[in-house]
């Protein structure tokens, strides 16, 4: 019986691997886990550059957020130095565009966390590549009201807390 209850947990996690993106919201298999810690392990975050993308208005209060809720957690980001090509960018997405089609204060809402930097490809020829190394958050934007900035701080902790926790387990910064 053991082996057959085996087989269907093997089969469980085989189908959410099929499952198209965008119908599961959060992905906590260990395998999803450890592929996001990889790409933070060693990542030393003093290099890489913070770039927020905001209602101007909220802007730097959203920076700041950031930074204290990171050097609460003793970890450091360059957050005055402007960004050079090359280096890992930290880029913090929590903006909302008005669209008059869909009504009075009504637009879409976008709520990332995404870490750039320059990669190379395993295969022949090497190709080195912009790409996204991790991610956090939601993809696409969703339809929504116009955000309170207590919602864009709640969305803010919510992103930072995942990236920060994947951060402190790669790199043993507890």
């Amino acid at each position: 019986m053991i082996g057959h209850r085996l087989s269907v947990a093997a089969l469980v996690s085989f189908l959410f691997v099929l499952v198209p993106d965008g119908l599961l919201i959060e992905d906590h298999s260990a395998a999803h886990t450890e592929a996001l810690r990889s790409t933070l392990y060693g990542l030393d975050l003093a290099t890489v550059t913070l770039y927020v993308v905001a209602d101007p208005k909220y802007d730097e209060r959203l920076r700041s957020r950031i930074l204290s809720r990171l050097t609460g957690k003793k970890l450091s980001i360059n957050s005055t130095r402007p960004f050079k090509q090359g280096e890992p960018l930290l880029q913090v997405t929590l903006n909302w565009e008005p669209i008059d089609e869909l009504g009075p204060n009504k637009g879409l809402y976008y709520r990332k966390i995404d870490l750039s930097e320059s990669v190379v490809t395993e295969r022949m020829p090497r190709v080195r590549a912009w790409a996204s190394t991790a991610s956090y958050g939601i993809p696409e934007p969703i339809i929504s009201d116009r955000p309170t900035i207590e919602k864009l701080e709640r969305d803010l902790d919510w992103l930072l807390d995942a990236f920060i926790k994947d951060y402190s387990d790669a790199n043993g910064t507890h």
